[in-house]
């Protein structure tokens, strides 16, 4: 890996100006040489030398979110984990220059680097070092650095001209540096949590040594016959790691056991939440699970390998289940994972698999094939060997079914895939075939679903859905009774259990005894287009298999069944944005929105910060500082067009002259004395904070290049906006009928036109906001938009127009479900494969931001569902999950964007593809019916 330089990485001409006007040494030349052994007894040198902290390239950053230039192959810790970032800020907090220096060990001393500074042994002394000269903690260890420079072979002169020097030992030796990482850090593996040893000792099972893996029918790592594959794995280790692990008389101690069973958990099933389920929650009672998990490990490694999955990054994508996995390995492990899930819960509860199953929709969701998979594990519990066929024949039939499609890559004809579902089937048969009738799979429950009113209940919003889904499942003269798991799913949508209840008995009467085969079917497709509506290119294929499906559909379940089938795919169909995207850029590149911003638009930013100063400096008989100003402002004319002259101007004069700063502290204190003005006084101070915000060390450009880039932004939005065929007289005729609440004028007196703002909005969205009828006012709250009372509601005395802006965004994603289903694509390619999330909202009301690195974190806020357990009577709130969230802020943020312009400069120049994915979805939805 190259190190960057920093200079190529620049993006505008005065980061470049920047990093030349204020450069320091990067690194000094290598001192005296060092030798180190690791843990395993490797022998390598390396050589002391000086690197400034910034140009060190460390495995985390400082919030303990992964570098993505590091390689991750040389980090064998999870250092995103809590115990990493409180070892780091004790680190920092007692940093001890005499234990980073010279050590005859890898894993101990000063950092070591290779040539391309990547650190290989030592990633959290690093990042302890830089916390520490981040929080100002670090002056005793740079001047024992300079002290005792000669004791390393470097010059203390040169130590001194650096601002945060590191001691770092560079590599010489040639090495297997993913090797060397992980020798380097075996000493570390007692500190290590149990999943963490567990990936760590996970590499050192190779392929051949677990062609040695042969425990015993019950799962017996120690059984004769494993014993190969024991010695192995400790020939593996090294003699140092292994001597704890056996007694005196070189018989396995339990430590050694249960580091065997971890890893090969690890190696097998590459799921954190396995891991962590054998390594770090082990129950007795779950005893036999993990012991058929171990006589099928070899098979699921294997499994793996087949597919190409070689690292346990790839199945941490599967938090979300199975439905978001593609290949049939990770399905089978989420499958498998949610199956374990379910049984605890019910041993947790109390409770029979099947009324854990039964309630699982009020917050959660699970496939089917894991239901089955639960069911088969209380069913055989008692039967680890049982069990254990069935995961070996799962990952064995799998492997088979893998290897099949490898070889029919580049046939004419093809192949069919197999599911998983009918790879469980087959596996039920051989189960069935072996132990005799009802010892298999429990696949009831992937018919049960055709014709169950809750799973078409969830997405009724009013009671006229509620008897449409009633008829179309009503057969043969009689209603389906009221279904309580049906309640609750409508429940956690917002709709109280009493109210649908009473309105469930009240429509009763109302239903019509009858209705015809036909009459469903064309129930439904009216449904599809009124529940999930979807621009005409998306919805004309959709709608046409849904009506060939219904056509061949004989039975209500079958209609039911094809419904669902069409909802499966119109999503899916919405969670591919590509086309979005480019949409979207098209619009802002046709609007000049670009991140890189030339230097006259820096030059005339700070030229209007600088002339409303020396109007402000005139105004009050500022006289010295009117001149400084003006003196500036003819200084940055004549470089307008020179930015390698302008840049150093702006970094070294404007940033530093005291003949700006002191004379405008004076101007601060008699503007706050100046009395009398008025609206004059007001204005006055508000135009001086501004213009001094050109000179703060904490703004990147003054506002008014924010003001620039934000009317690109605008422009690409009205550009969209004229060609949404909606005519002023049709938004304004729309915006009319929104009711407006107590404290709204329509236009006298408020700081902003109410209607015109809606208006507006709706023109841009072309008409497709149906959700919104009402818009509120209440002193002191934090503004807020229901889709349930159709409503906005803001502080009219606080919030400013984007505010409400923002709220009216959230109507276009409540109208639109499918734009939902496009906001989750969105984010789950902004944060990659590992999505992680942070907390934001106090204790029992939790908010949670995904980590997509946005230019602002609110704008990867999600929603996730809350409702009442009516088993504990207590309000819950689901686990985040991108693809189970209810709503999100990508739509609000983005249509703020329209109205702020910081928001948009911020926005543009992170390059979030916020607003090309924004008004790329708007595009869409103008041809949308």
């Amino acid at each position: 890996m190259n190190q960057p330089n920093p200079l190529q990485a620049a993006q505008s001409a005065d980061e470049v100006i920047f990093l030349l006007g204020s450069a320091t040494p990067t690194q000094t030349s290598t001192g005296r040489s060092s030798h180190v052994v690791t843990t395993k007894g490797g022998q390598v040198k390396t050589a002391f030398k000086i690197v400034d902290a910034s140009q060190l390239v460390i495995s985390n950053n400082q919030d303990g979110t992964i570098n993505p230039n590091f390689p991750a192959e040389l980090q064998p810790r999870d250092r995103t984990r809590l115990t990493s970032k409180i070892q780091v800020q004790k680190i920092a907090a007692s940093l001890r220059p005499e234990q980073l220096t010279d050590s005859g060990l890898s894993s101990q001393g000063a950092p070591i680097i290779g040539p391309d500074n990547v650190v290989e042994s030592g990633n959290g002394r690093s990042m302890g070092i830089v916390r520490a000269y981040q929080q100002d903690q670090a002056d005793d260890y740079r001047q024992f650095l300079i002290d005792n420079a000669e004791d390393y072979g470097l010059s203390a002169d040169e130590i001194s001209r650096f601002k945060h020097p590191v001691l770092v030992r560079e590599r010489q030796t040639e090495v297997d540096r993913a090797q060397f990482a992980r020798d380097s850090n075996i000493s570390d593996l007692q500190e290590m949590s149990a999943s963490e040893k567990a990936f760590s000792d996970a590499q050192f099972l190779t392929d051949h040594t677990m062609a040695l893996f042969s425990p015993s029918d019950d799962g017996n790592l120690l059984a004769k016959s494993n014993m190969p594959f024991v010695h192995a794995f400790l020939r593996e280790i090294g003699d140092t790691a292994s001597a704890g692990l056996l007694t005196d008389d070189g018989r396995p101690t339990k430590q050694l056991i249960d580091r065997l069973q971890n890893a090969i958990f690890a190696k097998a099933y590459k799921d954190d939440r396995l891991v962590k389920l054998v390594s770090e929650e082990p129950d007795p009672d779950m005893r036999n699970i993990l012991t058929a998990l171990n006589v099928a490990a070899s098979d699921f490694a294997q499994m793996s390998v087949a597919s190409g999955d070689n690292h346990k990054d790839t199945v941490s994508e599967l938090v979300g289940g199975i439905e978001e996995a593609s290949e049939l390995d990770k399905q089978a492990i989420a499958a498998l994972q949610d199956a374990i899930n379910l049984v605890r819960e019910a041993k947790d509860n109390g409770q029979a698999i099947e009324e854990v199953i039964a309630q699982r929709g009020l917050f959660a969701e699970s496939s089917k094939e894991a239901e089955a998979l639960a069911m088969f594990i209380v069913a055989n519990n008692r039967s680890a060997k049982r069990m254990g066929e069935a995961f070996k024949l799962l990952a064995s039939k799998i492997n088979d079914e893998i290897i099949h499609q490898q070889q029919a890559i580049g046939d004419m004809f093809g192949t069919v895939p197999v599911d998983l579902k009918a790879i469980l089937s087959d596996v039920s048969a051989q189960i069935e075939k072996n132990y005799g009738q009802g010892k298999g799979l429990n696949f009831a429950m992937f018919e049960s679903a055709t014709g169950s009113a809750g799973e078409l209940l969830q997405y009724c919003e009013s009671e006229f859905d509620v008897i449409a889904v009633i008829n179309a499942i009503s057969s043969d003269n009689k209603r389906v009774p009221i279904d309580l798991i049906a309640l609750q799913k409508a429940a956690a949508n917002g709709v109280s259990i009493d109210r649908l209840t009473f309105e469930l008995h009240e429509i009763a009467s109302h239903i019509p005894i009858a209705i015809s085969l036909d009459d469903v079917k064309s129930l439904c497709i009216r449904w599809m287009l009124n529940a999930y509506p979807l621009p005409n290119k998306l919805q004309a294929p959709i709608t046409d298999i849904l009506k060939m499906n219904l056509d061949n559909a004989e039975t209500i379940p079958g209609v039911i069944s094809a419904l669902q089938s069409a909802m499966s795919e119109a999503k899916r169909s919405a969670l591919n944005i590509d086309e979005v995207m480019g949409t979207g850029r098209d619009v802002v590149t046709k609007a000049g929105v670009t991140k890189n911003i030339s230097s006259t638009v820096i030059a005339d930013g700070y030229t209007q910060s600088l002339t409303d100063l020396k109007d402000l400096a005139t105004k009050y008989g500022q006289t010295y500082l009117a001149t400084e100003a003006d003196s500036c402002i003819e200084q940055l004319r004549k470089l307008r067009d020179n930015p390698d002259k302008l840049m150093p101007y702006i970094q070294d004069v404007l940033k530093t002259r005291d003949s700006i700063r002191l004379p405008a502290e004076q101007l601060r204190f008699f503007l706050s004395r100046a009395e009398g003005r008025g609206e004059d006084n007001e204005h006055d101070f508000k135009t001086y904070y501004e213009a001094m915000s050109a000179f703060s060390d904490k703004q990147k450009y003054p506002s008014s290049v924010n003001k620039v880039i934000h009317s690109k932004v605008k422009n690409a939005f009205d550009s969209l906006t004229e060609s949404a065929g909606i005519t002023s007289d049709q938004s304004a005729l729309w915006a009319k009928g929104i009711v407006l609440g107590y404290g709204f004028k329509d236009s006298i007196g408020d700081p902003f036109d109410t209607r015109q703002v809606v208006a507006s909005a709706y023109a841009l969205a072309g008409g497709k906001i149906k959700t919104l009828t009402n818009i509120g006012h209440e002193p002191g709250i934090r503004a807020y938009a229901s889709k349930h009372d159709k409503s906005v509601v803001i502080d009219r005395q606080r919030d400013s127009e984007d505010v409400l802006w923002h709220e009216i965004g959230h109507h276009i994603e409540f109208s639109n479900p499918h734009l939902l289903d496009r906001a989750k694509s969105f984010l789950k390619m902004k944060a990659g494969s590992r999505v992680t999330y942070f907390n934001s909202g106090s204790v029992g009301k939790p908010e949670y931001i995904v980590r997509a690195g946005m230019s602002k974190p609110y704008m990867s806020k999600i929603y996730m569902s809350r409702g009442l357990d009516l088993r504990t009577g207590k309000i819950q709130t689901a686990k985040p999950s991108i693809s189970k969230c209810l709503s999100t802020e990508i739509f609000s943020m983005g249509l703020q964007l329209y109205k702020n312009p910081d928001y948009a400069a911020a926005s543009v120049l992170n390059d979030d593809g916020l607003i090309e994915f924004f008004l790329g979805c708007m595009k869409e939805l103008h041809s949308a019916n």
